[in-house]
């Protein structure tokens, strides 16, 4: 008999704290400019994904997923911000070179 993926037994799971923890640290090195704001978004993507994977699972608490919106939304605040620095840089240069010219 074929197995089915739901069939078998995972051992590999991923936490509430585990992931808010996770979270965190992506965060912080964002904002302390040590992660690339691209790469920062990427991996945003992928812990979201993982983050609703948790919300839906069957240890998921009130608090856990509280704390992981809470945790999600600051990432989030920190990559448009990132962002946003890195806008406001490159429009310096334009007008750098504008005057140059």
């Amino acid at each position: 008999m074929k197995k089915q993926p739901h069939d078998e037994v995972t051992t590999n799971v991923t936490t509430e704290a585990t992931l808010i923890a996770l979270l965190e640290h992506v965060t912080r090195v964002l904002e302390d400019g040590t992660l690339d704001s691209r790469v920062a978004a990427k991996l945003a993507k992928q812990l979201n994904k993982g983050a609703t994977e948790i919300e839906n699972g069957p240890n998921s608490t009130k608090d856990g997923r509280r704390s992981i919106k809470k945790v999600l939304a600051a990432l989030n605040e920190s990559l448009i911000a990132q962002e946003s620095q890195t806008l406001v840089k490159a429009l310096a240069k334009l007008r750098d070179k504008d005057t140059e010219a």
